[in-house]
């Protein structure tokens, strides 16, 4: 079993993985931003998404959701409003968000803050890591684009990965670095190992695992780890 979280086998992610763990200098601040516009505007003239559950008859998609609105009313208490709908943004959007950050920075020791906004259709966080904090920006407008980005503070460098739509092939993440040059210049350098995009090589990696009978990271125990932010969360946002 495998846990759909692409953005975490993205090669410039997976860059950025390894850059950090050279921790000679501390980190100071991280960002996770995720904000983006209706996916149908702009992926719907560039590819044929089969995902959509446009041929399924409409008492099995009911029923589908009235089961989803159950698990919701186990989780957290209510099925429908803005907290149901923040949650529902948490398990979807936001969950690719949580679970690159714990890879990249490691798991946070708690949530500061959480709120959701507008109908629970934006959400904010600050995640407590000690020494610096983490900051989660979540939301859906009508612009037509995907702004996704997780950046990484330290006193001389700071690291951005940035992705872009994943239903729109061969749009691969980049990682994107900052750094100081003495004695007053700064170098920006941006990269990709490859245009390959990050379903590309979730779906080598899980045929990967699956060959040599290897546990893949992204497994259903390291997905529970984003669940029980998420709880928190809900907790600090009622």
């Amino acid at each position: 079993m495998q846990v759909g979280y692409m953005r975490r086998h993205a090669p410039a992610f997976i860059e950025a993985v390894q850059a950090l763990r050279d921790r000679s200098e501390p980190i100071t601040l991280a960002r996770v931003c995720d904000i983006i516009g209706p996916n149908a505007s702009y992926v719907d003239s560039t590819s044929r998404i089969v995902a959509r559950a446009d041929d399924i008859a409409k008492d099995v998609r009911d029923a589908g959701l009235r089961k989803l609105a159950r698990a919701h009313q186990s989780e957290i208490g209510v099925d429908s409003g803005p907290l149901a709908r923040a949650y529902g943004l948490m398990l979807g959007l936001a969950s690719h968000d949580t679970s690159a950050m714990r890879e990249l920075i490691g798991a946070p020791s708690g949530v500061l803050y959480a709120k959701q906004h507008h109908g629970g259709r934006w959400i904010t966080a600050a995640f407590d890591y000690g020494e610096f904090v983490c900051h989660l920006e979540v939301g859906l407008d009508q612009i037509t684009r995907m702004d996704a980005k997780i950046e990484v503070f330290q006193p001389s460098r700071v690291l951005r990965v940035e992705f872009d739509s994943p239903y729109i092939r061969h749009q691969a993440a980049k990682l994107v670095t900052t750094r100081t040059v003495p004695p007053f210049g700064v170098s920006t350098g941006t990269s990709f190992p490859t245009r390959n995009d990050a379903f590309a090589a979730e779906w080598r990696a899980f045929h990967e695992h699956i060959v040599q009978g290897t546990p893949p990271k992204c497994s259903i125990a390291d997905a529970t780890e984003d669940l029980k932010l998420f709880r928190e969360m809900i907790a600090l946002m009622r």
